[in-house]
């Protein structure tokens, strides 16, 4: 699945992910994977489903002017465009977290469309985000936001097969 971190500092807001592609069964596809983006107001990284990335992208998806529109316009072009899943209990799901910059602020979209702004300066998503996650904590006093992220994501390589080389990171201000 993978690992994208998202991080404010300095009044920038930073994402960096791995590239790596994987198969539910943990096959490594050997393809050109860039999971960050920007579409319009929204800064994006995504880990799972590389056809939601790729729905989502400027190319194919206009997001609405609210951040809490996004949820409902990413539903509709992944059931419009059949990549839409339904779980046991007939919930729409898809197979894909994203992490979202808007407005100088971060924000996650789950698998079951839940939408929650971060509390505090950064976060991460994917299987990697254990170790992201307490890389970001432990180097929060590091005047370098892209050492960090470049940490975070080492610590996911290092330790969940689903991560790994080569890293991306975008800032935006």
């Amino acid at each position: 699945m993978s690992c994208v971190v998202g991080l404010l500092q300095n009044g920038k807001l930073y994402l960096g992910a791995d590239g790596f592609a994987t198969t539910e069964g943990g096959e490594r596809r050997p393809i050109i994977c860039n999971k960050i983006f920007t579409n319009n107001k929204y800064f994006i990284g995504f880990t799972g489903s590389v056809r939601h990335g790729q729905l989502l992208t400027p190319k194919n998806f206009t997001p609405p002017e609210s951040i809490y529109d996004f949820a409902d316009a990413a539903r509709e072009i992944f059931v419009e465009k059949g990549a839409i899943l339904t779980s046991e209990v007939g919930q729409q799901i898809h197979s894909s977290n994203l992490l979202i910059g808007y407005n100088g602020r971060l924000y996650e979209l789950l698998i079951d469309f839940q939408l929650n702004e971060v509390f505090g300066s950064f976060t991460a998503i994917g299987s990697g985000s254990p170790y992201a996650m307490g890389s970001l904590f432990a180097t929060k006093k590091w005047n370098s936001p892209e050492k960090r992220i470049m940490n975070a994501l080492n610590a996911a390589s290092e330790f969940d097969t689903s991560c790994g080389l080569p890293y991306q990171i975008e800032v935006v201000e």
